[in-house]
């Protein structure tokens, strides 16, 4: 029963064939890549499943970049995200499962019963329950304090589960970062030595800029911690790893640019007094993106202030040809 209802569940085919048809791809150039005809046909109806051979096929085919391989693969959910229909045997992407179980947690008194029902549907998921028992303990210790149960001993359990791994993934550390929020987790010791290991024992690839933000978002709630006991060294320590942390140059680009365009449109709108000020945000944006930011070298100012230089000195020109003046809006 159980493998006749593991062949006919939804699969990953239904991305695959949404790009194919989308890019007008016609299925005998599937075909002639290695897919015959029935397997596809037997993969789109539900009745196969899709084989990482397939998936290598479909990916070339069809021109993916990683990010949609992955978005294609397995399911991730925004905060709070339950309205899709959870199948027991939904791949979810594992560590927006952890964020939806922090978010249900921490947001218990306002939505008690949002938390059942996501604790319940990642419960009875087949892939969590089979592959993540870790995930499945931190529910139980989560539960368990929202009812008032004293949970050391499943703290406990989780910690010593953590520290029996001798390698470190995404998973590994989003557990830890889970633990950590857990409101009634004090021994910040035992935190303390989780983080010890965590360098040298973690792997996290250098464009998982999520497992950055994570792990640089843990080291300060142990920098907060360490305040509120005033442990002096700990409080160094954290602040030094803090700043250590190393920064996502294309997320920064995007808000620069985000700033730029708007300094640039309010010149264009005659609104220079305003643009003086967001420019002088810029300025410092900038200084501080390139005294914390080794990928930069040894530039003096970041390209967004190139550009600006160019766009003032072309506006200025079109101002010049129309014989307007500085307040006149060149939008209009």
């Amino acid at each position: 029963m159980f493998e006749e209802e593991e062949e006919k569940m939804i699969n990953n085919i239904d991305k695959f064939e949404y790009y194919r048809q989308e890019k007008k791809i016609k299925i005998r150039e599937i075909v002639d890549k290695g897919i015959s005809r029935s397997r596809y046909h037997r993969l789109t109806t539900g009745n196969a499943k899709l084989t990482p051979e397939d998936a290598v096929i479909l990916t070339q085919i069809l021109n993916l970049t990683p990010y949609e391989i992955y978005s294609s693969e397995y399911l991730k959910l925004d905060w709070f995200d339950m309205s899709h229909q959870a199948s027991p045997y939904e791949t979810y992407d594992i560590i927006s499962v952890h964020v939806q179980i922090l978010s249900a947690y921490q947001f218990v008194g306002n939505y008690p019963s949002a938390y059942k029902e996501v604790f319940n549907t990642f419960r009875t998921n087949h892939y969590i329950k089979e592959f993540f028992p870790l995930t499945i303990l931190l529910m139980k210790i989560l539960e368990d304090e929202i009812a008032g149960t004293d949970v050391s001993d499943l703290l406990d359990e989780l910690y010593q589960q953590l520290m029996k791994r001798d390698l470190w993934t995404s998973y590994e550390v989003m557990v830890i970062f889970s633990l950590a929020e857990v409101k009634s987790f004090k021994e910040i010791n035992l935190l303390d030595n989780l983080y010890d290991v965590l360098d040298d024992r973690s792997i996290i690839e250098y464009d998982d800029n999520y497992m950055i933000s994570i792990i640089t978002i843990f080291r300060y709630s142990l920098f907060a911690k360490s305040l509120a006991l005033r442990d002096v060294a700990r409080i160094k320590r954290f602040y030094t790893k803090i700043q250590a942390s190393r920064h996502n140059i294309l997320t920064l680009q995007v808000s620069v640019i985000q700033r730029l365009s708007e300094i640039i449109y309010m010149e264009l709108t005659g609104e220079y007094a305003k643009a003086a000020v967001n420019l002088q945000k810029l300025l410092l944006v900038s200084e501080f993106v390139i005294e914390n930011n080794k990928v930069l070298g040894n530039r003096d100012k970041l390209y967004a202030e190139d550009d600006y230089d160019l766009s003032h000195e072309e506006i200025a020109k079109w101002r010049e040809e129309l014989g307007v003046s500085q307040d006149y809006d060149l939008l209009t």
